[in-house]
């Protein structure tokens, strides 16, 4: 016959949590061109709003001209046009199937 396999309990430890800086990594950089506005589509809600700045102090390491970086929110895509008309457009063309968008 089979023998029963005893359940041992192990002591239970207790470990502190430590927080972890986040590392920012460039994932695309997007230069939109004179007067076009940065457009962000949420697939989950299915809306296209402006997408939102946010100012960042100048660093002399990296020289860069722009001191304004986009908040990118997971499960977003980001798109530079004229209007929301034209962003709707373009959205069409990438996703193949259709899909409503609502406007704020």
């Amino acid at each position: 016959m089979k023998e029963l396999a005893t359940k041992t309990s192990e002591p239970i430890e207790y470990v502190k949590q430590v927080n972890v800086k986040k590392k920012k990594q460039l994932i695309e950089k997007i230069l939109p061109h004179n007067g076009h506005t940065l457009f962000e589509y949420d697939k989950a809600k299915c809306t296209i709003t402006k997408a939102k700045f946010r100012d960042v102090p100048f660093n002399m390491a990296t020289n860069s001209p722009s001191n304004k970086e986009v908040d990118v929110k997971p499960g977003c895509f980001y798109t530079s046009n004229l209007n929301s008309k034209s962003a709707i457009k373009k959205l069409m063309k990438l996703f193949k199937p259709k899909f409503i968008i609502e406007l704020p």
